[in-house]
């Protein structure tokens, strides 16, 4: 799924390699585009719940998150890397925010606005 304009294709594929990202048209057989988000790529998701849409990538040894414009094929945003993100297990987005899962059992929540932590989740009784 692509948003293209506004609008939502199913006629495009998203790639993902090393340290790259891909979007390939399959109506047309050619690149949408392609971007080297400069760091090791071990969670990718696509966001199209807010007003541009998104393709947030993680690298789980660094800690570093980036946002990739699916509209403009270029790298949004990247965050330092951070140590509560180090050994990341799982990523998702909804509603404007990123969860990254850690290895502590907790979820750290990042806003896609400002790209600030705004909140963490944790079991109280501990990692499960």
């Amino acid at each position: 799924m692509l948003v293209n304009e506004g609008c939502v294709e199913s006629s495009s594929l998203l790639s993902v390699g090393s340290r790259d990202v891909a979007v390939w048209n399959l109506t047309n057989s050619q690149l949408t585009f392609s971007v080297d988000v400069a760091h090791s790529l071990h969670h990718v998701v696509i966001s199209t719940g807010r007003k541009d849409a998104l393709i947030v990538c993680a690298d789980a040894e660094s800690g570093v998150i980036s946002t990739v414009s699916l509209t403009g094929g270029c790298v949004d945003h990247v965050t330092k890397a951070a140590l509560e993100y180090r050994g990341m297990t799982d990523l998702a987005v909804s509603d404007g925010h990123v969860f990254v899962a850690t290895l502590t059992g907790g979820v750290v929540m990042m806003s896609l606005a400002d790209h600030d932590v705004t909140g963490q989740l944790s079991n109280p009784d501990g990692p499960s």
